[in-house]
């Protein structure tokens, strides 16, 4: 299941430029009763290439209801709630949603 969603993930950057905080609904790959529904996207580092900026981004799995959350109050408000749950910065299906 993480490996087919991190290569949907992997080919949609081919396309499209994720970076810090950005959200990412993979709700169509997954059953409806899945309790992680996104992702959010977290920078852990960042450096040029050929004068082209690069970063590394860690992908967290999160339920629907914590993606809306980053939506609205943004990702690093997500991730203060998932770390004071004891949740960040691991992802895992045997949890409650934080918000």
């Amino acid at each position: 299941w993480v490996r087919s969603i991190l290569t949907s993930i992997g080919g949609m950057s081919l396309e499209a430029a994720f970076d810090d905080g950005h959200t990412l609904d993979i709700g169509p790959w997954v059953e409806l009763e899945d309790l992680i529904q996104g992702v959010v996207f977290e920078k852990l580092s960042e450096s040029t290439i050929d004068g082209e900026a690069c970063g590394v981004l860690r992908v967290l799995g999160v339920t629907r209801s914590e993606m809306d959350f980053a939506r609205t109050h943004g990702a690093p408000s997500l991730l203060m709630r998932l770390t004071e749950a004891g949740v960040y910065p691991n992802t895992t299906a045997a949890r409650a949603s934080v918000v």
